[in-house]
């Protein structure tokens, strides 16, 4: 039998981590799921290795020459992963974000900024995929997030009219994209944007999760100041979800990205909006 790849996931723990350890091929690969904590990816397919990446010490003689390594954990931690990468390894797969292209100051999007500098002066194979913002994990604080909200108040404030464009990915989307960039060679080298199929504005948004949820709900416009002095007071309201100023500041934002390479270099298709909203509340219920 001819020996496996071994395909190291850091971050399998988390809620995208699971899924894309649960979805790669064990009859290809010697799966290794990285995690701070060994109860955490112990229901897992393939082994488990505890490592904390805030200590690059806990797993320098975890990845040998050929390994496939996927960062889920933080595109911050793409620096630490590659004092111990060496330039012969299969794949380096790192997921960041789309909030590096916001104009705002953001420290996250900094943080992938500088991950993507890194890569792109390293010799090794090197991928880099960013998503919009990801829905459809259990326990995931977007999508779900927004419908509390909405089961609780039915009336929605929104800056700008609820005009700013959003084209959220399923996260089922985001782990076959990484699939695909494994088996792809031309994504080799490459900065690459996945997102849903087409933007909507974001009142559209509210009004698809609450058809989804099974509520109603008004979208109302309102002044961002004023946008800024609701989300404070959720800090103070234990049964509501808080929302901070930051994300009160990128509503003003459009997040609508150009998905040509995501269709070219990878060939995914990702699922519409209402499918995906449908599939989470479904298996919610």
């Amino acid at each position: 039998m001819p020996k496996k790849n071994r395909c190291i996931v850091f971050g399998a723990s988390g809620k995208t981590g699971q899924i894309l350890s649960n979805r790669l091929d064990s009859n290809k690969y010697e799966i290794i799921n990285v995690s701070r904590n060994a109860d955490a990816v112990a229901h897992l397919p393939g082994q488990g290795y505890v490592a904390d990446l805030n200590n690059i010490d806990s797993f320098k003689d975890l990845i040998h020459p050929d390994d496939i390594i996927i960062n889920l954990a933080h595109a911050r931690f793409t620096t630490a992963i590659l004092k111990h990468c060496p330039e012969s390894i299969g794949q380096l797969i790192v997921v960041g974000s789309t909030r590096h292209l916001t104009s705002f100051p953001d420290l996250a999007a900094k943080e992938v900024n500088h991950a993507l500098r890194h890569l792109e002066s390293w010799q090794g194979p090197w991928t880099m995929l960013h998503p919009t913002m990801i829905y459809g994990a259990l326990g995931e604080n977007n999508i779900q997030r927004m419908a509390l909200f909405i089961k609780k108040f039915k009336v929605i404030p929104l800056p700008n009219k609820g005009r700013s464009l959003i084209q959220p990915i399923h996260v089922e989307d985001v782990v076959t994209a990484i699939l695909l960039a494994m088996e792809k060679p031309q994504c080799i080298g490459k900065s690459i944007l996945i997102a849903g199929p087409k933007a909507l504005t974001y009142k559209n948004f509210i009004k698809k999760i609450a058809t989804a949820s099974g509520s109603n709900c008004a979208v109302i416009p309102m002044n961002q100041t004023l946008v800024q002095i609701l989300a404070l007071l959720t800090r103070w309201l234990p049964f509501l979800p808080s929302i901070t100023s930051q994300e009160v500041q990128r509503l003003m934002e459009d997040k609508n990205v150009d998905t040509n390479q995501m269709t070219q270099l990878l060939g995914l298709s990702p699922r519409d909006f209402e499918e995906g909203l449908a599939e989470l509340f479904v298996s919610n219920k």
